[in-house]
Order: C-alpha cells, then structure tokens, then sequence
C-alpha cells in the first residue's frame, strides 16, 4: 500500500508539473505579443499618422484599379478625418474640385493598415453598379479600402490592398501640386495628354532594349520592348498619371521594366514636348523619340526567337473592311456557332489561338502560321461516326511562311496542312472561311490605329485587288 501511495504521489507530482510549464509558456508568449503589438502601435502613431497629418500640402495618392491608376489629393486631419479630391473624369460636371471629408484609420493587423472606413471617393470606383462606378461589369473596378504599409521611405507609402492586391502609392504633395488640385488639374491634364498623343509612338533604346509605348486613353499605357540579351519581344500594359504642379510631367505608378537591370518611372517633360524617360537613379534617363511613324520591327523581334510560341487569341474584322465577314472577334465575325449547328454540333464553347512555330518543312521555311480550334465543348452528331455525341476534337491548321522584306512582311502557302480533327471541321463548313481566308495571303507588320484595338496587330494583304483586306490580327 505504501509504495502504491508513493507511486501514486510521484504521477500526481509528475501531472502537476506538466500542467504548470504551459502555463509558464503562455504567460511568456503572452508578453511577447503584448510588446510587438505595441511596438507596431508605437510606429503607427509615432511615424505613419505623424507623417499623413503633418504634410502641409496634403498628399497624392495613386491607387490601382482594374482600369489603371485614379489618382486622388488627400488631406489627413484630426480626429481620423480625411479630406479628398478625385481626378475621376466620370464626374466631372459634379465633382470637379469639389473636397469630400470622410473617415480614416490606421489599425496594427497583419500589418500596418491604412483603412478607408466611410463613404469616400474610392467608394464611387468600387461600387457595384456600372453606372456609378464605370465598370464593365457588376465588380465595380476591383480596388480596396483597405491598405498594408509594404514600406515607406523618402516621404512616399508604398502600399497594397488586402483583399484585391492592388497597389497604392501615395507621394507628399508640393505647395505646386496643391495649387494644381484647386485649379481642377487632376481631371484636366489626363484628358489633354491622352488627346494629344493618341496618334504618337514613343520610341527609345536603353542599350539593354529597344521600347515602343503609345498612351491608350487617359490612364493607360501600351507598351512593347524588344529585349537585345533575350532575343524576344514582349508586351506589356502600363500605367500613368499626369504630374499636376505644372511640369506636365507622367508618372508611371507601377516601374516598367525595359531590360535585365533597366528601369522607367515617367515621361519628362521640358521645352514643350517629352523628351526622356525618367528611372529610379535621378542621374540616369533614357531620351526618346516621339513621332507619328509607327516602328519597323521586324518578323523576328515581333515573335522573338524562332521557337518561342507568341500566342495570339483574338481575331479582328474592323468595320467595312470586308463584304464577307461580320466587324468584331472571330467568335462573332467568322460566326463559328451557327457553323457548327450547320454542322448538327449546338456547341457550347471553344477557343482559337494562332501562334508562330519553327518551320518542320523542308523548302528551307524558316517559320509556320498555326491556327488551333480547341476545347470544343457541346453536344451533337460525331464528325466521323455520325452518331451523337458530346466529345469534339481539337484541331490544328498550319501554313508554311515565307518572310519577305527584312522581316517586314510574310506570305502563307497555298497548302495547308491538318491534324487531329482538322480535315472534318473543314468539311463539314466550320472551320472553311477562317482557314481559306489565311491561305495564300501576305501579311504585314503594322501598328493599330482602330478605335477598338490598341497594340500590334497583323494587316492580312489579299492577294486579288478586288478581294477586300478580310481580317485583322490582334496582339495581346
């Protein structure tokens, strides 16, 4: 009995132990959290909320959206009172210079976080009715309230959202930029600059790559490099804003990349016209050259190295262009659909790409055009068996190329070859006037200057005057 008690203490002396060390552990880790939250708190208050309620001018702030960068002049007050003016050009009749005031606050959540908690001017963006917000569709334009300090150096937050990840930059501003915001510049130079250069091709060579940008409206920026060390080429989207303390100057919100160690953060502007790209080294630009010419990039720099896939998946039939085919996208104007229901398929959905391959012939072509019909997805008659079914082939139409002009033009062959179910959808009337209108053409490299598409796009040539330039080829 005696060494059964003493067993029995040395377990219940063991347990004790055992439920006291997590609670030593907890009271510790406890402690630690308390310090680290007030330090976070201690940064908020002491550095960030000091800096937004301290800049005299108040300050401009770039936030993104999904169709580009609104910029916004906020002043932080007392009292978590914040006061804003947009550059939203929707509202301008209404809203033109006019100060909003609502509400701020900076919590300590994951991370520092600046958080827009009332009715504002981002409100308006965001909202889920089109016409209030612009959108296109029921999403508003897909930014946040909400904001995360990713750092904040040389008097400027650099933040993003923490539901839709967009960015936000947010600058001081100068007694110049304040005297812009009141005399209703945000909403007055973007306008003005994307009339202005709507027809312009900026050009300039960094040594690392050649660029091309064009501004696409009054926030947005295309733009296409040819990178010399990778030996391709690329597109990119880009963004602006329109410096308003009077320099008329760009601000790329997001840096664009232009090469290995290269990059842009605006457009400079002096002597009454552009004339070089600012970069992160206030040393270092990178002049331009600004014209109505388009660029003469050749085949190679278009597509890169011969190998790469260079996908493109629209197809653009501009307005009176042709008698023969409908204006817009290829689902529409080559009017697939109702092909395959003449086909006894009622198709549901599918996609076309055409895209550039290394040449597998052997009549020393360097290149092939290829266009895919693939994921077909319906339910109808089977294109070979004739029974009923709801499985489709992909398929696959490939034209020999032959590049002419140093690059500057190419012509596709008379013979087409076809694989997987290719042959059947030709046939059967589906694929036939897409397929025909490729064969035997000769192709340009051209710029758009077509309201509906901004970018590279390929100009089909016929080779019969009386045939109608059929189609456009739009790049993404």
């Amino acid at each position: 009995m005696k060494y059964f008690m003493k067993k029995f203490s040395k377990y219940l002396l063991f347990i004790c132990s055992l439920c006291f060390i997590p609670a030593c552990e907890k009271e510790i880790v406890s402690g630690l959290d308390d310090s680290v939250d007030a330090r976070i708190n201690t940064l908020i208050d002491s550095v960030y909320v000091k800096a937004l309620k301290s800049a005299e001018y108040g300050w401009m702030a770039s936030i993104g959206t999904s169709e580009g960068y609104y910029r916004f002049w906020m002043e932080f007050r007392d009292n978590n009172v914040v006061v804003m003016q947009t550059d939203n050009a929707m509202y301008e009749n209404q809203y033109k210079g006019v100060e909003e005031e609502s509400t701020y606050t900076f919590k300590a959540l994951q991370r520092p976080t600046l958080i827009f908690d009332t009715y504002s001017y981002l409100s308006l963006i965001n909202d889920p009715n089109p016409s209030i917000s612009g959108a296109s569709d029921y999403r508003g334009l897909g930014t946040d309230f909400e904001f995360e300090v990713e750092k904040y150096e040389n008097g400027v937050f650099y933040m993003a959202g923490r539901f839709n990840k967009v960015k936000a930059v947010l600058k001081k501003a100068s007694e110049k930029e304040k005297e812009g915001v009141e005399a209703g510049l945000m909403m007055d130079l973007p306008k003005q600059v994307a009339n202005d250069m709507a027809n312009l091709y900026i050009k300039a060579n960094s040594g690392e790559a050649e660029v091309v940008m064009k501004v696409v409206g009054d926030r947005q920026l295309y733009t296409f490099r040819y990178d010399w060390g990778t030996d391709m080429g690329e597109e990119k989207a880009g963004y602006y804003n329109v410096e308003v303390d009077g320099s008329q100057n760009l601000f790329f919100p997001e840096e664009l990349q232009i090469g290995s160690t290269t990059s842009i953060t605006g457009l400079n502007y002096s002597d009454g016209k552009y004339n070089h790209f600012n970069t992160p080294d206030p040393n270092v630009v990178i002049d331009v050259d600004i014209s109505l010419d388009p660029p003469t990039f050749p085949i190679p720099k278009i597509f890169g190295a011969v190998g790469s896939d260079r996908t493109f998946d629209e197809l653009h039939c501009p307005m009176g262009f042709t008698d023969n085919l409908s204006s817009g996208e290829a689902k529409s104007s080559v009017e697939l659909m109702s092909k395959f229901l003449n086909a006894a398929i009622l198709c549901l959905g599918y996609e076309i790409n055409f895209y550039f391959t290394p040449s597998s012939d052997d009549n020393g072509n360097s290149q092939e055009w290829n266009i895919a019909l693939e994921n077909v997805t319906g339910i109808g008659v089977d294109l070979e068996t004739g029974s009923l079914t709801a499985s489709f082939p992909s398929a696959i139409y490939t034209f020999p190329v032959t590049v002419e002009n140093g690059g500057l033009t190419f012509t596709t062959g008379k013979t087409v070859r076809m694989l997987a179910g290719a042959r059947s959808y030709y046939d059967k009337g589906v694929m036939k006037q897409l397929v025909d209108n490729f064969t035997d053409r000769q192709f340009s490299i051209s710029w758009s200057k077509y309201q509906y598409s901004e970018g590279l796009i390929l100009d089909i040539i016929s080779q019969d005057k009386n045939f109608n330039l059929p189609v456009l080829l739009n790049k993404h």
